[in-house]
């Protein structure tokens, strides 16, 4: 909220965050978009998807493939 992030797309922003000093990752969304990103989904898609890939391989490649299941989601 204090960046305004998707404030100017009538609050329908999407943040993924990484701490790498813990390797934790984030998802947060906008009031706008939270009948397509559900808590459940993107808890879902945290703890078995990007954990995963942190666990086994680099931050970029969890992004690049959380990007594109959060991209096929809007085009359903």
């Amino acid at each position: 909220r204090r960046l305004g992030v998707g404030r100017r797309a009538e609050k329908r922003g999407l943040l993924l965050y990484f701490d790498p000093s813990n390797s934790r990752f984030r998802i947060e969304v906008g009031p706008h978009l939270e009948g397509i990103f559900t808590d459940a989904f993107l808890g879902f898609v945290v703890r078995e998807h990007t954990d995963a890939f942190l666990a086994d391989t680099s931050a970029e490649l969890a992004f690049r493939t959380t990007l594109i299941i959060l991209h096929h989601r809007i085009r359903e």
